[in-house]
């Protein structure tokens, strides 16, 4: 995973219809979307193909547009992995 690859701390997973929801997947933790906290320095990564709906979730419990990053083509992802610069240099 592109975060972890890039050593990009990060909390876990919000998912609405989980049976999974408070247990793990990929060692992270996955709460349930009605449980969203209002942390000031926390960005929420939508990468799905229809993310309106989840958008819309996160905007009515409080989170501000610029903690939101939406990307409905997956593949970006592989596009933004080829192109990451290394800063530590």
């Amino acid at each position: 995973m592109l975060l972890n690859k890039e050593n990009i701390l990060w909390e876990g997973y919000y998912d609405n219809f989980s049976v999974d929801v408070n247990k793990t997947y990929n060692g992270k933790i996955v709460k349930s979307g009605k449980d969203l906290c209002e942390c000031e320095d926390s960005i929420f990564v939508l990468s799905m193909r229809s993310y309106e709906g989840v958008y819309k979730q996160l905007k009515d419990s409080g989170i501000r547009n610029e903690q939101i990053v939406a990307i409905s083509n997956v593949e970006v992802f592989n596009q933004i992995e080829e192109s990451v610069v290394d800063t530590k240099k």
